[in-house]
């Protein structure tokens, strides 16, 4: 008789797990293995994430279902900067993309490297090549396959770390990718895609003393009309070299 107890009581928890999957948007904790990039499936049908902001459909379509206010932004060919600093007979460089704010103008700092910089640079400069680029080379990869890059989101910021979502999509199915900010938005330009920040990360930012600090130093520092006319005239020379 016992057995028959025990049975039915595994079975109605069974019954309980189906029914709060399906009808809310949580999982069975212990049941799957998962984590917010990641997608759960029990019995072919939707399993939502604990801990991402996504619902899933059995075709992996993710659904955005935050409702943090995300702010879009610019990237021109006023955000791409690189300032050149001369001390003890050496000489650094230092670049930098400055995204502004689409509504109200505001901008801040993220540093990049100097790859990043020049594939960001060629693609607002509309530069052509004899041969594809790093990310022109990945963007007609996804392109050939059908997939295209519907925008990127910055998120947060670890560490004096920025962290950037970049959405694709291929045939109605939705990804989200961790990546770099220069690498998603040297993309996303690619594509013509938005890109936009968290505004509770944007309101961060705009309140953090070094950030403002370091538009001061930027603002100061940044090369002249004369300079970056220099600067064009070395990236066109460039277009003569095919490389490899």
């Amino acid at each position: 008789m016992w057995g028959y107890v025990i049975v039915a009581v595994i079975i109605g928890i069974f019954l309980l797990i189906m029914y709060d999957s399906h009808m809310h948007p949580i999982c069975p904790i212990g049941l799957f293995r998962f984590n917010s990039r990641r997608l759960s499936f029990f019995n072919n049908k939707a399993v939502c994430l604990v801990h991402g902001p996504f619902i899933v459909n059995k075709r992996s379509k993710c659904k955005d279902l935050k409702t943090e206010k995300q702010r879009e932004l610019i990237v021109d060919s006023e955000s791409i900067i690189y300032i050149k600093k001369v001390s003890e007979n050496q000489i650094r460089f230092h670049y930098f993309i400055l995204p502004r704010d689409k509504t109200t103008n505001s901008t801040f700092p993220i540093t990049i490297g100097v790859f990043e910089y020049a594939e960001i640079f060629n693609v607002l400069k509309n530069l052509p090549f004899p041969r594809p680029l790093t990310h022109d080379f990945f963007k007609n990869m996804l392109t050939d396959h059908q997939i295209t890059v519907s925008k990127v989101v910055i998120t947060k910021i670890v560490d004096g770390i920025y962290y950037t979502d970049v959405y694709s999509e291929q045939g109605g199915d939705k990804v989200i990718t961790d990546a770099r900010p220069s690498n998603a938005i040297a993309l996303a330009l690619r594509f013509g895609s938005p890109i936009f920040i968290e505004d509770a990360l944007l309101t961060e930012i705009l309140a953090d003393e070094n950030a403002m600090q370091m538009i001061d130093f930027i603002e100061k520092n940044k090369p002249s009309i004369l300079e970056l006319q220099k600067l064009g005239d070395s990236q066109n020379d460039l277009q003569d070299d095919p490389g490899d």
